[in-house]
């Protein structure tokens, strides 16, 4: 079965962006999928492209999360089943 690929827009300018990432990683380190960054600071291209309003936006498929996502909302974007603990 293949891996699904999430996708992370970011931007130098974000203060909410080290917390999205952390929260990608920690996930990581438990499932299996791949991580695909964009650095969107300098890229009005693929602000304009994918309609990009603010960010972290994070993106699986055709699914899209715009803001700081919680560890809930990044599992469901995965298709990753939750467990009853207690998650940001």
């Amino acid at each position: 079965m293949k891996s699904k690929t999430l996708i992370y827009y970011k931007s130098i300018f974000c203060p909410f962006c080290p917390e999205a990432k952390r929260r990608i990683e920690a996930l990581r380190r438990e499932h299996d999928f791949e991580l695909k960054e964009v650095d969107i600071t300098w890229r009005l291209d693929i602000l304009i492209k994918k309609g990009i309003k603010a960010v972290p936006t994070v993106e699986c498929e055709d699914n899209v999360i715009v803001g700081l996502p919680t560890t809930k909302q990044l599992k469901a974007l995965l298709g990753i089943r939750s467990s009853n603990v207690k998650e940001l």
